[in-house]
C-alpha cells in the first residue's frame, strides 16, 4: 500500500523507475559529489536544472546551519522542498476552482444571451 501523499510519477517525469537502453545518462553533482542518473531522451537539461536547484538548496541549508553534508540537512531541505510543492499544489487547486467558476459563469451568460436571441427572433417572427 502506498503512503497517502505518494503519487505515481507522471509520464512527463524526468526520472524513470527502470533503466532502458533508450534512456539518456546524465552526470550531476550534488554537494560536490558526482551522481549518474538516467532519464528519458530529451530530458537531460531538465534533470540538470532540477539537480542544480537541489544542490543550491542543500548548500544554502548547510551554510545556514554551519553543518556540511549532514543527514539533517538532507531532511530539512527535503521538507522545505516538499512544503514548496504543497504550496504550489494548493495554488493550482485554487486556480482550478477559479477556472471552474469562470467557466460556469460564462456558460450561464451564454445561456442568457441565447435565450434573449430566441426571444427577439420570436418577436420578429410574430410582427
Amino acid at each position: 500500500m502506498l503512503p497517502p501523499a505518494w503519487t505515481r510519477p507522471s509520464p512527463k517525469s524526468i526520472c524513470c523507475w527502470r533503466i532502458e537502453a533508450t534512456m539518456a545518462t546524465v552526470e550531476i553533482r550534488i554537494q560536490g559529489k558526482a551522481h549518474t542518473l538516467h532519464c528519458d531522451d530529451g530530458q537531460e537539461q531538465r534533470l540538470r536544472q532540477v539537480a542544480q536547484y537541489l544542490d543550491r538548496r542543500l548548500t544554502d541549508a548547510s551554510k545556514a546551519s554551519g553543518v556540511p553534508n549532514d543527514a539533517r540537512i538532507l531532511v530539512l531541505t527535503s521538507i522545505l522542498i516538499a512544503d514548496e510543492l504543497a504550496d504550489a499544489r494548493d495554488e493550482i487547486d485554487g486556480l482550478k476552482r477559479r477556472i471552474d467558476d469562470v467557466e460556469a459563469r460564462a456558460a450561464s451568460a451564454l445561456e442568457r444571451v441565447a435565450k434573449r436571441i430566441e426571444d427577439v427572433a420570436s418577436q420578429l417572427e410574430t410582427t
